[in-house]
């Protein structure tokens, strides 16, 4: 029996493909009814459920158009796509692919993720969710199961995955499709140690314009509600550039104590800060080597090389990098995306209706280290904060689970806000740097329910 046989067949089952799919008991959700307890990991295995109930369900009404598709332009290469199809009463195409192998399975994601990118070329432009993306496969490879944890958490693309099963392998008639959902552990190892203060990078710039004309905060006073405006107008347009850019992490904008003016400080602020892959990646492979979270967090940068995570580098390429480290110095060079925000920004969003040249200066930290900076965090008035990608949609359900803890059982007994000092409404906690600071701090060292 070959793919192209499996491929006929479902496209034969067309308007009875429902048939085609094996029942499923979806695994029960992460305790969350503390959450103060509950990890990232326990957070993001509820919301890839969610998201994985809500398109199997869709997939049941799922209406194939198109099969063995051409897609081209004149005189490009030749892309297909195995079925075409599309969720009735959903907004979407469907592209799926078909691999009967694990032998073929490893390209089933750059063939599904290139049938994407043409679709979305032809019928520009698509959103995120304008196309779903099927994978009929084995998955006994680990690679493929991470590349579709990855396209479903950090790229927040619709992805499902069926496992093809046969009551005779020699049999098409008797397949089935078996719903492929990650386990609890997988989550885990994948996300494991990429939510430390040391993985996230900031970059700072300040400045000031003229004779203090941006700010024109007065000695013993507090900012003005313009001023105000202004800066936290900034940062929404830096969350805003990191979310185009697929970066996770936040932005906001401060202003130094007015008292520093007679010192010549640049008293505006802006900060940008994203989750750096490499140092997340590095955190990920030593803890996958044995090692603890501790010992990861604090190994260097250099500790680990493409080589270690791409050993076929060392069939043409291993002595370049044995003479320089490329992960180390991808890592280092990431940073330039945040930095390019910040400068952007501000050169950008501050103009006047007259000319005046701006003083600047900037700096890069980590976030661990920025936070102890008496200069820079503690003697100055934070503006509100914004969130992106990942670190946002973590915050928003932290919050509604603290919010559904306290409705049923008040603040008393919930160790971060047992001071009651929490809005009534939840709204006001979003842009707050006091909560969002508090939250943060929760994804890095979660509360053990023995030291309550």
């Amino acid at each position: 029996m070959t793919e192209k046989d499996i491929q006929e067949y479902i496209w034969e089952k067309r308007l009875e493909f429902e048939e085609l799919i094996a029942d499923v008991e979806f695994p029960d959700k992460r305790d969350v009814s503390n959450p103060w307890i509950c990890t990232p990991e326990d957070i993001l295995f509820n919301m890839l459920i969610e998201k994985y109930e809500d398109i199997y369900s869709k997939l049941y009404d799922l209406h194939l158009f198109g099969n063995e598709v051409s897609l081209k332009k004149e005189g490009d290469s030749t892309i297909r796509a195995d079925l075409l199809g599309n969720l009735g009463g959903a907004n979407g195409i469907v592209i799926l692919e078909l691999k009967k192998s694990d032998q073929t399975a490893r390209q089933s994601m750059t063939e599904l993720l290139a049938y994407g990118h043409h679709l979305k070329t032809l019928l520009m432009p698509m959103a995120h969710i304008d196309i779903a993306y099927v994978l009929i496969s084995p998955l006994n490879q680990r690679i493929v199961r991470e590349s579709i944890l990855n396209l479903l958490f950090f790229e927040n693309k619709s992805v499902f995955v069926f496992e093809p099963i046969f009551g005779d392998e020699d049999d098409v008639n008797t397949l089935k499709l078996k719903p492929w959902i990650p386990e609890f552990d997988e989550v885990k190892n994948f996300i494991n140690a990429c939510f430390s203060s040391k993985n996230f990078d900031v970059f700072k710039v300040t400045w000031k314009d003229g004779d203090y004309e941006w700010d024109d905060t007065e000695t013993g006073k507090r900012p003005t509600r313009d001023l105000i405006e202004r800066m936290n107008n900034l940062a929404l347009i830096a969350s805003q550039k990191l979310d185009s850019m697929g970066i996770h992490g936040f932005a906001f904008t401060s202003n130094m104590w007015p008292e520093f003016k007679a010192g010549g400080y640049l008293t505006n602020g802006i900060i940008v800060v994203g989750l750096n892959p490499f140092k997340a990646t590095k955190n990920r492979y030593h803890i996958n080597s044995g090692k603890t979270t501790e010992e990861a967090d604090e190994s260097s940068i250099e500790s680990i090389n493409f080589l270690d995570l791409i050993p076929e580098l060392k069939n043409r390429a291993e002595q370049i990098h044995l003479d320089d480290n490329y992960f180390a110095l991808s890592s280092i060079g990431w940073g330039n995306a945040i930095t390019a925000i910040a400068f952007d920004v501000v050169d950008n969003f501050t103009k006047k209706t007259d000319s005046s040249d701006l003083e600047k200066s900037w700096g890069s930290f980590t976030w661990d280290i920025y936070q102890q900076q008496m200069l820079e965090d503690v003697t100055c008035t934070n503006h509100k904060i914004y969130p992106s990608g990942i670190i946002r949609e973590l915050y928003w359900k932290y919050s509604m689970l603290d919010y559904d803890y306290i409705q049923e059982n008040g603040y008393k007994e919930h160790p971060t806000y047992s001071h009651g000092d929490i809005p009534r409404f939840m709204i006001e906690l979003f842009d707050s740097q006091f909560y969002f600071r508090d939250f943060i701090n929760r994804l890095f060292s979660i509360i053990d329910e023995d030291d309550i």
